[in-house]
């Protein structure tokens, strides 16, 4: 090879390397700038939110199959599946948050286990891409509130959150059916899958 083609070729690289940070960078920009976007409207919300009381505050969630977490302004649809996998769990995370199979359900005994996106890439599909990034900030006594398919409301408290790594499949415990218990997942930190932020809420009961 010449030394006119060597200096063309390095110049096709270098330009091609730098389009590729380009891009990356723009994405993570991108995803910055929503997680910001809904960490703030959550900080000037919260104090309003908490006023409400949590009969008024959750009186718009008959329809169902939902999840609302009032005081950080997240609702989204719950969208449940029967197989595992990355692509069965992608294509439902672009229509909400999801059951994971073989949890319990709303209301039941055991663990409902649902989880949903922190971040995503920017042009990845759907509307839910960031539902989950104020998660973190959720503080215990909290409420969170599932409606099943028949619309009925179910109100759960928050009384512990966790990090977890990939692999810690503890959090799927059923805890032998013998509480009424919620667990809520996103990805942590932000933009990565390192971890796991794990919210843990109790069913109230009249």
């Amino acid at each position: 090879m010449s030394l006119q083609e060597l200096v063309k070729n390095n110049k096709h690289w270098g330009r091609s390397i730098l389009i590729f940070f380009g891009v990356l960078f723009l994405s993570l920009f991108i995803a910055e700038v929503d997680y910001a976007f809904k960490n703030l409207k959550v900080f000037f919300i919260r104090e309003m939110a908490n006023e409400v009381s949590v009969e008024d505050s959750l009186q718009v969630l008959y329809v169902p199959d939902t999840l609302s977490i009032p005081s950080l302004q997240i609702s989204a649809p719950i969208i449940y599946i029967t197989k595992k996998g990355e692509g069965a769990y992608s294509e439902a995370l672009a229509r909400g948050v999801v059951h994971y199979p073989g949890t319990a359900m709303p209301g039941e005994f055991g663990n409902v286990y649902i989880f949903g996106h922190s971040s995503d890439l920017p042009w990845s599909i759907g509307q839910y891409k960031t539902i989950f990034a104020p998660l973190p900030q959720i503080q215990n006594g909290e409420k969170i509130t599932l409606t099943d398919h028949a619309g009925r409301q179910f109100v759960y408290e928050v009384f512990e959150t966790k990090v977890v790594m990939p692999n810690d499949l503890s959090v799927l415990s059923q805890y032998e059916f013998k509480e009424k218990l919620l667990s809520v997942q996103t990805s942590y930190p932000l933009g990565t899958a390192l971890k796991r932020f794990i919210v843990l809420a109790r069913l109230l009961e009249d």
